[in-house]
């Protein structure tokens, strides 16, 4: 978990510092939950080879043969992109981001 862009933000750079420490792929996703701190949760997706969404590949969501009620590519794709505040609050943290 990310902690909450609004009222962790301090915790949130902490965190992301130490994964970018450790990773050399760092992003961060939101979840919108309204029985949270703000109705906006973060959470923080590191790896050391793959990243979120130029890794991503279209294709393997339809070949599971999954049904999915939510989930698609474009719902995959869109949940890495960051609001400008956050962005702001969070520049030079996130590692391999794509514009």
């Amino acid at each position: 978990q990310g902690e909450s862009p609004f009222y962790a933000a301090e915790q949130q750079q902490s965190l992301l510092k130490i994964m970018g420490e450790l990773f050399p792929v760092v992003s961060l996703y939101n979840y919108t939950n309204l029985t949270y701190p703000g109705g906006l949760w973060s959470f923080v997706f590191a790896s050391k080879k793959h990243h979120p969404v130029a890794d991503f590949h279209d294709h393997k969501v339809t070949e599971s043969g999954m049904q999915f009620s939510w989930y698609n590519p474009a719902i995959h794709k869109a949940s890495f992109a960051l609001p400008e505040f956050l962005l702001e609050n969070l520049q030079g943290l996130l590692k391999n981001d794509i514009d």
